[in-house]
């Protein structure tokens, strides 16, 4: 959108205030609240944006094509933005975690009954409890992409609402 001039400049100022939007939902500043990926606020910016496009007449080829490229831009960022919703909703399910704790409980019980008693084996299970442990708690961790231990960085958004800084 830089390159249609100052008629531009309130859709760029719309798109910095839904990109800067987004990541304050998505990625609060507060660890325990938990991100919203639906807001309906940021919907109807995108909306908003979409519409001022396609009302939009460009003079010449070259802007022609960049709003042709913008609109299809803010059709995938929309088409994102809902599959996340939907991707929010959907956990692995609770008896999956059950069974998984329950067979690995079960391989290291077996293990530590037919190992003899040293400090090499209390180890070696120590360390292989630790690591399939976290295995599991990452992999679960993995249903919340924007929350938990390992998260999505915003680094990239807040690279790109700083690049959109005129």
């Amino acid at each position: 959108m830089a390159h249609f001039g100052q008629e531009a400049a309130e859709l760029r100022a719309k798109l910095r205030s839904y990109t800067a939007r987004k990541i304050a939902t998505t990625w609060p500043q507060d660890r325990g609240l938990a991100p919203v990926l639906h807001d309906p606020q940021a919907v109807q910016l995108l909306d908003d944006i979409e519409m001022r496009l396609r009302a939009a007449s460009p003079p010449s080829q070259a802007q022609q094509a960049g709003g042709t490229s913008a609109l299809q831009l803010v059709g995938e960022l929309k088409s994102t933005s809902r599959l996340l919703t939907v991707q929010q909703s959907a956990r692995t399910p609770r008896p999956f975690l059950v069974v998984v704790i329950f067979w690995l409980s079960m391989l290291f019980v077996s293990y530590a009954i037919f190992a003899p008693l040293n400090a090499t084996v209390i180890g070696a299970m120590f360390i292989c409890a630790v690591s399939v442990s976290t295995a599991v708690n990452l992999t679960f961790d993995m249903d919340q992409p924007f929350s938990g231990f390992i998260r999505v960085s915003p680094a990239p958004m807040q690279q790109a609402l700083a690049d959109m800084q005129d």
